[in-house]
């Protein structure tokens, strides 16, 4: 009977631990919440060229995730967001692409990146550090952002004519 109660209880205790753990997210936002924020961020500071053009589009093609899509940029020199979203329908990590030649489309895109950086909640001094990296281009880089409160990682790849640079986050 001990033996049996004895079992009964670590399972309990494994049970709380376990359900306890809660998915690791880089945006406090879903999608709208994202698109939302993102523009108006955007509109402040005086770079409405930025702005998202449309809502999320949601693609269907994850099963992981609910991805959505969304883009900004004049025609032919679009830069493309892809929000992936976890079941709880917060963002889990994102993704900016843009063609590798495109002079329009990286000058978008460094400016969206610290649009994106101010809709994660990271402050001035660490959107700086981020900012520096990608400038060093370092491939990768991952900071504590004590204003988000959780690790924020940046992952910038190049490969078939496109830049991609990714965001994803971990707790301590």
């Amino acid at each position: 009977m001990l033996k049996k109660l004895f079992i009964f209880l670590t399972l309990m205790m494994i049970m709380q631990v376990c359900s306890a753990t809660s998915v690791v997210r880089v945006s406090d936002y879903g999608s709208d919440g994202f698109y939302y924020r993102y523009n108006q961020i955007a509109e402040t500071i005086g770079s409405s060229n930025l702005m998202i053009s449309a809502m999320p589009v949601k693609d269907a093609s994850n099963e992981m995730f609910d991805t959505y899509i969304c883009g900004f940029g004049p025609a032919g020199h679009q830069t493309t967001i892809s929000l992936f979203a976890n079941k709880e329908g917060f963002i889990s990590k994102l993704m900016v692409m843009r063609t590798a030649s495109d002079s329009i489309a990286m000058n978008n895109m460094s400016e969206a990146i610290v649009i994106i950086l101010s809709v994660l909640g990271v402050n001035k001094s660490e959107m700086e550090y981020f900012v520096d990296e990608l400038k060093q281009n370092s491939v990768s880089s991952t900071h504590w952002c004590n204003s988000a409160n959780r690790y924020i990682m940046i992952d910038s790849r190049s490969e078939n004519n496109v830049v991609a640079v990714r965001f994803t986050a971990a707790v301590d």
